[in-house]
């Protein structure tokens, strides 16, 4: 598994470009306040993402392959240019229009507008 996958968000939100730095072992981001955050490039492969707080968070190349989004807050989120993002994946976060989803994927009409 790669290393990124192995982090723990601390218990700080994290606030800066260089986030990656203050990622501690893990892959556990459930319940996890990412809002703001630049996760560009990340690996979340099967990650843990339950219920975690990313909006606002730029998600572009990051791999997203069976990472777990069930109730993640997506609003306002750049997932454009995520790898491996399945269409199951989007339909169970919480998105909104303002969420930026990849060309081939689209926000389920049910969700917040």
């Amino acid at each position: 598994m790669n290393e990124f996958v192995k982090k723990k968000v601390s218990d700080e939100k994290i606030k800066n470009s260089k986030n990656k730095k203050a990622l501690k072992e893990g892959y556990d981001f459930i319940g996890r306040d990412l809002t703001n955050a630049n996760l560009i490039g990340a690996n979340f492969a099967g990650a843990l993402l339950i219920a975690s707080n990313m909006q606002d968070t730029n998600l572009k190349g990051a791999n997203l392959i069976g990472a777990d989004l069930r109730d993640a807050d997506i609003r306002r989120a750049n997932l454009e240019d995520s790898m491996f993002l399945t269409q199951s994946q989007v339909n169970t976060a919480r998105g909104n229009s303002r969420t930026k989803l990849p060309k081939s994927l689209s926000m389920p009409s049910y969700l917040e507008k």
